[in-house]
Parts: C-alpha cells; sequence; structure tokens
C-alpha cells in the first residue's frame, strides 16, 4: 500500500560521501553522529562492547555505526545488519582485524525469522527508520525489535530514535510517517518496553 507519496516504503539515507561532494555536511547527518557517539559510549561502560551482539536496523549503504564502533575502539563481539536496500562490505574493513559479522541485504527486519542469528542480541539500533514506512509497519518493526531483544540479559538494550514531528514545520519530503514523540513513547510502551 502506498502513501500519498506514493510509497510504502522510502529507502533515501544520508550519505558522507554525497555531502563532501556538496561540500556540505547536512543537520541531520551532525544528529547521527551524535547518536552514533551515544551507543559507542553505552558500550564502553562495563566494557559492555566486549559481550555486544548488535543488530543495527537500517544502517544505510555506508554502514556509518559499524564505522563508529571500530574507529572508536568499541568493537562489538558480533555486529549485524539489516536494510531493505542493498549493503556491501566497506572497504575499510578488508585492512583491519574487525569487521561485521553479517549483513542482511533487500531484506525488511519485520522478514527475518527470529533463530536467524546464532546468539539473540543484546543491543539493537533503529535510527531514523521509522518514519520511512508506514505507521502499521512501523509498530510490527517495535514488535519485531522487542521480540529479537535478548530478554535474559538484564544490560539488552535497543536505542530508537525518529523525528519529533513539528505539524507547524511540516512533514519532511522522504517521510512516510511522521511520529511525535508522545505517540511513538506510547507504542514503545504498550509493546513492553521500558523508557
Amino acid at each position: 500500500m502506498a502513501n500519498k507519496h506514493g510509497r510504502s516504503i522510502d529507502k533515501t539515507y544520508l550519505s558522507l560521501d554525497k555531502a563532501e561532494e556538496r561540500g556540505l555536511i547536512h543537520r541531520d547527518y551532525i544528529a547521527h553522529c551524535f547518536r552514533w557517539s551515544h551507543v559507542c559510549m553505552y558500550l564502553r561502560q562495563k566494557r559492555r562492547w566486549e559481550q555486544a551482539n548488535v543488530l543495527d536496523i537500517g544502517p544505510g549503504k555506508e554502514l556509518a555505526l559499524a564505522k563508529t564502533l571500530y574507529v572508536n575502539r568499541t568493537p562489538p563481539k558480533s555486529y549485524i545488519a539489516v536494510d531493505v536496500s542493498k549493503l556491501e562490505m566497506p572497504e575499510m574493513f578488508e585492512k583491519t582485524n574487525w569487521k561485521p559479522t553479517m549483513l542482511y541485504s533487500n531484506i525488511d527486519v519485520c522478514e527475518l525469522y527470529y533463530d536467524v542469528f546464532d546468539i539473540a542480541p543484546n543491543v539493537i539500533t533503529c535510527f531514523e527508520v521509522l518514519e520511512h514506512v508506514e505507521p502499521d509497519h512501523s509498530i510490527r518493526m517495535l514488535e519485531k525489535i522487542y521480540n529479537l531483544l535478548n530478554a535474559e540479559d538484564s544490560d539488552a538494550v535497543a536505542f530508537i530514535s525518529t523525528p519529533n514531528w513539528d505539524p507547524s514545520a511540516g512533514a519532511a519530503a522522504n517521510h512516510v510517517n511522521e511520529i511525535r514523540h508522545e505517540a511513538l513513547g506510547v507504542a514503545i510502551e504498550k509493546i513492553g518496553f521500558n523508557i
């Protein structure tokens, strides 16, 4: 089912390479940097990265979180990326002693079976993805995240972000689903997460 923009899933992503070509880094990309750094700081506490099994949902083609984790010396025990677009191993990992464990390309996380991972993820990230799918799809994604997260791990955590929609500013052209933070909070808690 398509929305008024003619699509049910929007596959756009921010690219640092394109930003360099234009000579301008988009403010949203800078905000992403803060999110990735937040995950690094979390993993540094108690040396969590050593036992972290990260599932990155909608990482974008550049796998920026994986790169950030590596260069900040917090490479997790495992890193799995899932994206509706094609993913390829970044060239930089050809020369490193750590690289992402698995890349699932051209697949929606909702279509993955629960036993696809050898070890249940104890860190799941879903940054700036929910606004790119229809509302019912975003709820299915949140439910999937909840069900995939290793409930036996007391430190298991999901990092989820979406722009806080402001009707006075209008909708972004590439967003299928604008969400207010109150609505996202209610959905997250209704599914069973603690915020």
